[in-house]
């Protein structure tokens, strides 16, 4: 069984109120390459399609195209889709129906124990697939994964390969460009890597954007991290993961294969921050041809002069780049970031729980590790 492995699409994330959409469109079209230029049997893709639980309709009209093109390219490719922390889960399970006559499989809950095999083990021409979308540790079943293999090793007569998808963060993983909270990461406490393994021959894990292997499991287990990038912080190189299986208890032969980005990120200088004079003159030398976005990051003493970011933005006049912000970096060290006022566009891009978290800090409140998880079912309830 051969497959195309992804995951944290983000389609309809904005960058600094920046429309995405041909970042978005190229992207999908590599991938959709990508699956038929492999022959691959099937496209799993591990969680948030979406950037947020209510798309704005652009981008759903943008995925339904990419499914319908892949579909007719590659008819016999099996499409499998699960709901991450940014999607809704009533989404995924409301258009499962006519989804699944086109090929694709899309699972937005888990469900019943008595449902588990039915909803959640996919059965393809070579191989198992248990795919199990983003669920709170509190909601989720007890023993789920351990389950799940046992079921699979029941209908497994055949010796195929079996694979887990699922959405969550482990312990250990390289959380880059994610914010981190001691054992949680964007929002989700992180499970051990030994209570996914089971009998799996492959877990494809979605949420964590950098592409890893996680621990001594000779690449059984595998972040293939986002296509694109969706932060300043992601600097590393943006792939999807292409695995082969031959049969159950077989090591999966794992290779990447990188995906162009459209307009990099990319943060001026590289290196240490500098003074705000030093930055704007690299700034201005920078290529007008090249297109990407643009992160400063600027040395200060206390405050960037009032007319720091026009100055920015008029540079940017004229170039393909697009400007996006100044990454205030203090001369004190010391100096926590709490303690200084948030400027409109660092606002727009925290977490609601780090809002949150830096509030609580803020009125002294302790923020414990059982209010930030209340608080992160609280808000996926409410995006839901």
């Amino acid at each position: 069984m051969k497959f195309v492995h992804t995951s944290d699409w983000h389609l309809g994330h904005q960058l600094y109120n920046y429309d995405r959409s041909e970042e978005f469109a190229a992207m999908l079209e590599q991938i959709i390459n990508i699956v038929a230029e492999e022959k691959a049997d099937a496209l799993l893709v591990s969680g948030d399609i979406f950037h947020s639980a209510a798309p704005p309709l652009s981008a759903q009209r943008m995925f339904a195209s990419a499914m319908t093109r892949l579909r007719r390219r590659c008819p016999d490719t099996a499409v499998i889709i699960t709901a991450g922390n940014h999607d809704s889960a009533s989404r995924h399970e409301i258009f499962a129906e006519p989804w699944r006559e086109l090929g694709v499989t899309m699972i937005g809950r888990i469900g019943s124990d008595e449902e588990l095999t039915e909803r959640l083990i996919i059965r393809l021409h070579g191989g198992f697939v248990a795919a199990v979308p983003y669920c709170s540790e509190r909601m989720m079943p007890e023993r789920l994964f351990e389950t799940l293999s046992q079921r699979i090793a029941e209908l497994n007569t055949d010796g195929l390969p079996s694979v887990l998808m699922v959405h969550t963060s482990v312990s250990g993983c390289d959380a880059t460009g994610h914010k981190e909270d001691g054992r949680n990461v964007g929002g989700i406490d992180a499970v051990e890597a030994e209570t996914l393994a089971a009998d799996f021959d492959y877990v494809a894990l979605g949420h964590i954007h950098r592409p890893q292997v996680i621990g001594d499991t000779d690449g059984r287990l595998r972040y293939s991290g986002t296509p694109l990038a969706i932060s300043f912080d992601e600097e590393y190189e943006h792939s999807v993961t292409i695995v082969t299986l031959h049969s159950h208890g077989d090591v999966p032969e794992v290779r990447t294969v990188t995906i162009e980005q459209l307009r990099p990120l990319v943060t001026l200088p590289v290196g240490k921050p500098r003074p705000l004079e030093e930055v704007l003159k690299l700034f201005s030398d920078y290529p007008d041809t090249h297109p990407s976005y643009i992160r400063l990051n600027v040395l200060v003493d206390s405050f960037l002069p009032p007319d720091a970011t026009n100055r920015a933005r008029s540079i940017a006049d004229g170039k393909q780049c697009r400007f996006c912000i100044i990454n205030q970096v203090r001369q004190d060290e010391n100096r926590k970031a709490e303690d200084r006022p948030m400027t409109v566009e660092e606002f727009r891009n925290l977490e609601p729980a780090e809002i949150v978290s830096r509030y609580a800090a803020s009125s002294g409140i302790d923020f414990t590790d059982d209010m930030r998880t209340l608080f992160d079912e609280v808000m996926h309830s409410l995006n839901d």
